[in-house]
């Protein structure tokens, strides 16, 4: 809780797809406050950006961001560090965490929700904590979500978002799906990153809980997985995450996933946490992790740890059953 926010920052991805629409809510918000903002645009380094963000950010600063999930992601350790409270709104940032937060609404009507008696009410949301650690000792990285984070398939799928376009581009997936889920789905490229990424990623074995699992997939989330598509009631900031495995490898078992996430039908167990070693499988390929949105190369002779974070970020809330 905060009284009084003293501006909005802005925190802007300048090529994001909905940023005509985020500037647009972005006004109404600042019509409706009447605070001041200041920005700053992403850089190409992540890393970059969100130390550029830290040096800015203030407690009583009230983040916005216009982008996706990449760049809410840039900002999640600032936000950790400074304790300035970010605006979940489905602009397009931080979307997962605003559907159980603030559901449809707009910008500025989470403000008039959230806004009582003098004080802004927010939540206390631990971000997914990633660490990979080569078994050699040479390599060490820790990485944050704060929406979800997967291994494998889907991974290696954002990895085709930004190659390029070429002539023998496969459909096969996008044509073996019901007419609904494919009118719900962003094509071609999505029905081309998971029909390449199907026939590209080979098990690997991890261990969660008591359950040892050679998977092509495995994913952690923190609100819905997958991110726009599982919509699972989930409490933020409670003491566990969400996991699902996905074993089969091709594309009718990409396309039945899908079509289990459409349908809120994805099987889901909680977990505390995870730890689980990537030397065995994935042979023929590099195997990625995916960040909210951002892919990251992962070592195969390598241990991951998987756990909520011990930091929190403080988030705009109008539901305060999350």
């Amino acid at each position: 809780m905060i009284e009084v926010p003293q501006r909005i920052f802005v925190l802007e991805n300048p090529v994001a797809k909905n940023g005509h629409i985020g500037n647009r809510q972005l006004q109404d918000l600042i019509n409706f406050t009447g605070l001041k903002q200041d920005r700053i645009y992403t850089s190409r380094d992540p890393v970059e950006t969100g130390g550029a963000l830290s040096e800015e950010l203030e407690p009583t600063d009230l983040l916005y961001v216009i982008g996706g999930d990449g760049t809410v992601n840039m900002a999640t350790e600032a936000l950790m560090d400074t304790k300035a409270i970010v605006l979940p709104t489905r602009s397009g940032n931080a979307n997962d965490l605003a559907r159980a937060l603030n559901g449809n609404l707009a910008p500025w009507e989470v403000y008039r929700e959230a806004f009582t008696n003098g004080v802004l009410r927010s939540v206390e949301v631990r971000p997914i904590q990633v660490d990979v650690e080569r078994l050699d000792n040479t390599f060490h990285d820790r990485k944050y979500a704060m929406n979800y984070v997967s291994f494998g398939f889907a991974a290696l799928a954002s990895e085709y978002v930004n190659r390029p376009w070429e002539h023998q581009l496969m459909y096969e997936l996008y044509k073996v799906l019901p007419p609904k889920v494919q009118a719900a789905m962003r094509l071609p490229r999505e029905a081309v990153q998971l029909g390449k990424a199907a026939r590209d990623i080979s098990p690997f074995e991890v261990i969660v809980g008591d359950q040892r699992r050679e998977v092509v997939d495995l994913s952690f989330v923190h609100s819905s997985r997958m991110a726009k598509l599982g919509r699972f009631p989930l409490e933020h900031t409670a003491d566990y995450m969400l996991s699902s495995m996905l074993s089969e490898k091709g594309v009718g078992a990409m396309a039945g996933q899908f079509v289990r996430m459409m349908f809120k039908a994805m099987s889901v167990e909680q977990t505390a946490g995870a730890e689980f070693c990537v030397s065995s499988g994935a042979d023929n390929q590099q195997l990625f992790y995916q960040v909210d949105g951002e892919a990251h190369a992962l070592p195969k002779t390598s241990i991951v740890s998987v756990s909520l974070a011990d930091k929190f970020i403080r988030a705009l809330s109008t539901n305060m059953t999350s």
